[in-house]
């Protein structure tokens, strides 16, 4: 089984030549509605007589109940409009990664420190995972959000924990930990606009330089309670 659900609709996969036995994604990645799926799966993989849900026989028999059928055709609809014309397509991935590259340089002009997690020319095109330095990006998150920038702190799976994929990449050490822990993600769409990243970079740079603000604050708080109590 391959998980790709971060690149279903923004590549052309063939199941075929990769020689998966099924592969899955998610239409909220490419502009479909959310809480439905896609599952590919090779002839021959899937066996109704072991699947763990039974009754009506929908889904080839392979999961009982009701269909979303709305849901489905929505997301058949947006999958063909991301893919169906491979000039556009080509046309888009370029105009995307401009945009990406353009945000990330301006945030590592502006951050000093800044960190950026994995490759950022041979993965996603996309997507940036970048790490503050001494900040917190769940506070980062939530300060850019009120300036009406959505980013993330971690994945949608795994909510309010810590990164398995950076504590694998970067180990257990009390940097690693400090590097997670200011760690945000940023993903782009080919609807998005060149002004758009760039307010989103402004506001983000604020956010950050916000967060060290308050926590210098709380540092002198502490040092000051700290005095008390001597």
């Amino acid at each position: 089984h391959t998980d790709a659900t971060q690149m279903m609709g923004k590549y052309y996969l063939h199941p075929e030549r990769l020689g998966v036995d099924l592969m899955t994604g998610s239409a909220h990645k490419f502009h479909g509605p959310r809480g439905v799926g896609i599952l590919y799966a090779r002839e021959g993989v899937i066996n109704p007589s072991a699947t763990t849900m039974t009754g009506g026989g929908q889904e080839r028999g392979c999961r009982s109940g009701t269909e979303n059928v709305p849901a489905i055709y929505g997301a058949a609809i947006a999958f063909d409009n991301m893919m169906d014309d491979v000039s556009r397509w080509e046309e888009r991935v370029t105009r995307v990664k401009t945009l990406r590259d353009t945000m990330m340089e301006t945030l590592r002009r502006s951050v000093p420190g800044l960190i950026v997690n994995g490759d950022p020319y041979n993965g996603l095109y996309n997507t940036m995972s970048i790490s503050f330095p001494n900040a917190h990006g769940h506070a980062i998150c939530a300060y850019a959000n009120k300036g009406g920038v959505a980013i993330g702190s971690g994945s949608a799976c795994s909510k309010g924990k810590p990164s398995e994929t950076l504590q694998a990449m970067l180990g257990d050490s009390d940097v690693a930990t400090k590097i997670i822990h200011g760690t945000v993600r940023i993903s782009l769409s080919h609807l998005n606009t060149a002004s758009q990243c760039s307010m989103a970079v402004d506001i983000i740079i604020r956010a950050w330089r916000a967060t060290l603000d308050e926590n210098r604050e709380e540092m002198k708080r502490m040092e000051q309670r700290t005095k008390k109590q001597r």
